[in-house]
C-alpha cells in the first residue's frame, strides 16, 4: 500500500492538498492502493481517497492554536508521536510512505522497514538541512526534489534523487485541448490568501481592477479560492464592479472558470522564500491554455521563459498595468504564449511524475515490489 502521512488538514484546496489528490489518482490508475492519513480530517470537502484521521486527539492538545509559545518544539514532539504511530500501525504491511516533511521521513526510516520517499519543494531550514542530511544516508529513502536547480544547490546526488515538478492531471489536458472557440475578457487569479507566511498582495489586484475599469471596462477579474471578507479586509479601496472574489470551488467548476478565462495571474514577491517554489497554478494556467503573467522572480524564470509568459515587476502596480495592457492589445501575443505553454506542460502530468519516482525506486533498489505493485 501506498500510504501518504500528512501533518495538515486534509481534504484541502491548498497546493499540498491538490497535488496529493492528484497524485495519489495517478497512483490508483496504476492499479496502486492508496491510503492518506491525517490528523485533521476534514469531513466537509469531498475526497475520492480513502482518508483516516489519525491522532487527532494528540494533534489538539499539543498544537492547540489557543498555546502561541514553543511552537517549534510541540510540532516536533506531535510529529515524532504521529511517525512512531504510524510506523506500529502499518507495521504488517509492505508499505511505501509518501510525504513531504522531512523529519516525519526521518522519523519513519529510522522506525519502520518499508520505502519512503520525501518531496522536497524549497530549500529547507537550518534544522531541516540538518534532518536532510541525515535522512541522506539513510536506507530505502527517495528525495523527490521539486526542480534540478534545487536539486544541486542542496547537493542531493542523481541517485538518491528524482525530480519531480508540480504537474497536471492528463485528463483535464485533454478537457482543455477540446475547448474551442472565443472566451471570455476575463483574467484570473487561482489560489489562496497565504502562501506559507506570505500573504498575497490583495491591494495590487484590487488596485489593478480599479484601473482596468477605467483603461479596459469590458474585462473582469476572477480571484478563485480565497474568503471574499478575507480579501476585502485587507484592500485599502473598496472592491470596484470587475472584481469578483469566488470562493472554495470543486475541481470541475475551477476546470470551467479556468476555460472561459484568457490571461491567468501568477503574483508572488522576490524574495528567497519563494527561490526555489513551483507555483501549482503555472501548470494549471498552461494546461488550460491561458496565456501567463507572473512576477519577474528567481522562481518564475527558473520555470518560464519569454516564450511562454510575460513578466511584470514584482509588486509594482504600474508595471503589471502596462504588461497586461500589451498582452490585452494583441492577440496573437496571447495565442503564441498560450500554445508553447500547453505544448510545454504536456508531459508534465502527474502520471509522468509517479512513474518517474517509481521508476527511480526501482533502479535505486532493485526491487520487484514496485513494477508488481506489491505496495
Amino acid at each position: 500500500m501506498i500510504i501518504f502521512p500528512l501533518l495538515s488538514r486534509f481534504p484541502t484546496n491548498m497546493a499540498y492538498g491538490v497535488t496529493t489528490e492528484q497524485t495519489a489518482n495517478a497512483l490508483r490508475s496504476l492499479g496502486y492502493k492508496v491510503l492518506i492519513l491525517t490528523s485533521k480530517k476534514d469531513e466537509k470537502i469531498f475526497t475520492e481517497q480513502k482518508v483516516v484521521g489519525l491522532c487527532k486527539k494528540s494533534q489538539f492538545l499539543i498544537l492547540n492554536s489557543n498555546v502561541k509559545n514553543l511552537v517549534g518544539i510541540r510540532l516536533t514532539i506531535f510529529t515524532l508521536i504521529y511517525g512512531l504511530t504510524i510506523s506500529f500501525k502499518y507495521r504488517h504491511i509492505s508499505n511505501l510512505f509518501w510525504t513531504r516533511d522531512l523529519l516525519l521521513s526521518l522519523i519513519l526510516s529510522f522506525t519502520s522497514s518499508s520505502f519512503i520517499v520525501c518531496e522536497i519543494h524549497r530549500k529547507p531550514s537550518k534544522i531541516g538541512l540538518f534532518y536532510l542530511f541525515v535522512l541522506k544516508k539513510r536506507n530505502k529513502v527517495l528525495l523527490a526534489v521539486i526542480s534540478s536547480a534545487l536539486r544541486i544547490k542542496l547537493g542531493i546526488g542523481e541517485y538518491e534523487s528524482v525530480i519531480a515538478p508540480m504537474s497536471v492531471n492528463s485528463k483535464e489536458i485533454e478537457y482543455f485541448s477540446k475547448i474551442q472557440g472565443p472566451r471570455k475578457k476575463k483574467i484570473v487569479y487561482l489560489g489562496n490568501l497565504f502562501s506559507g507566511t506570505h500573504k498575497l498582495n490583495v491591494n495590487l489586484i484590487n488596485e489593478l481592477a480599479h484601473q482596468m475599469l477605467l483603461d479596459f471596462p469590458d474585462w473582469t477579474i476572477e480571484v478563485i479560492g480565497i474568503n471574499k471578507n478575507a480579501f476585502k479586509s485587507s484592500c485599502l479601496k473598496g472592491i470596484p464592479t470587475n472584481l469578483r472574489i469566488i470562493e472554495r470551488l470543486g475541481r470541475q467548476e475551477i476546470m470551467i472558470k479556468l476555460s472561459e478565462s484568457r490571461i491567468g495571474l501568477v503574483i508572488y514577491p522576490n524574495n528567497e522564500y519563494f527561490h526555489d517554489s513551483f507555483p501549482i497554478k503555472i501548470a494549471e494556467y498552461a494546461a488550460a491554455k491561458l496565456a501567463i503573467v507572473a512576477s519577474d522572480t528567481v522562481a518564475h524564470r527558473n520555470i518560464l521563459d519569454e516564450s511562454r509568459c510575460v513578466y511584470f515587476k514584482s509588486d509594482c502596480l504600474i508595471s503589471l498595468k502596462e504588461t497586461l495592457a500589451r498582452l490585452i492589445n494583441d492577440d496573437q501575443l496571447q495565442l503564441r504564449l498560450s500554445q508553447n505553454a500547453s505544448k510545454w506542460v504536456s508531459n508534465l502530468t502527474y502520471e509522468n511524475r509517479v512513474n518517474a519516482v517509481l521508476k527511480q525506486l526501482e533502479i535505486q533498489y532493485k526491487t520487484n515490489s514496485v513494477s508488481q505493485g506489491k505496495f
